[in-house]
């Protein structure tokens, strides 16, 4: 368990349905941690961005980052905290977004300005960094049967190629981001091999966690 002296910050990165939520809501009860989860049902732009990516690509992605860089700066202040969603991973969806013509070059530029200077500005804070970063990899018949049997309408890709398209890219950037993260501590679980609420595979994980943030 965490000392007192320390309350660790742990956040959860990885691709659309592969766990984040699952296993933030599993070690906020092992490791005694508050969970700060990134809201996707109360969003108000999300559904309308499937719906039309070109006409709200940029206003999501302002949206999630404001968000998303708000709770890792509360996070960082206090400790003791669990996010299901990465700041650090916003790139992804932004350059995703900008490649895919849903934001345009100066709103992209403006967008990149914005992350460079949050980045910065949690450099000046008491602990400037979380402990550790978890990574949920994925491949993408994996992640569209989650995304089928999670149920969510606005995430549904039947009769939808753009949509799978974007799933499919979207993808592809995570293995790339994750070997060039260099900010904390990280470790990367393969999901295709691993089953959360299978015991074994849960404990295997919970150890190695465990022997990332030195608890014993």
């Amino acid at each position: 368990m965490p000392t007192k002296q320390h309350q660790p910050v742990i956040t959860i990165s990885g691709m659309i349905s592969t766990g984040k939520t699952t296993l933030t809501n599993m070690l906020e009860d092992e490791l005694n941690l508050e969970p700060i989860y990134e809201s996707v049902e109360y969003n108000p732009i999300l559904a309308k961005f499937y719906q039309n990516p070109k006409q709200y690509g940029f206003s999501l992605q302002m949206y999630f980052l404001n968000n998303r860089f708000e709770a890792m700066q509360h996070a960082l202040w206090h400790g003791g905290k669990i996010l299901d969603r990465h700041l650090g991973e916003d790139i992804i969806f932004g350059k995703q977004n900008f490649e895919a013509g849903n934001i345009d070059d100066n709103d992209f530029q403006t967008y990149t300005s914005m992350v460079q200077n949050m980045m910065t500005s949690l450099r000046g804070l008491p602990q400037p960094a979380p402990d550790l970063t978890i990574y949920l990899a994925s491949d993408l018949e994996h992640v569209l049967a989650n995304i089928k049997k999670r149920g969510r309408d606005f995430e549904q890709f039947d009769d939808d190629p753009q949509k799978l398209a974007y799933y499919e890219s979207l993808l592809k950037q995570y293995e790339p981001w994750y070997n060039s993260y260099t900010w904390t501590p990280k470790i990367k679980f393969d999901m295709t091999k691993l089953d959360l609420f299978n015991p074994d595979d849960y404990q295997t994980i919970l150890q190695q966690i465990y022997d990332k943030l030195d608890i014993h």
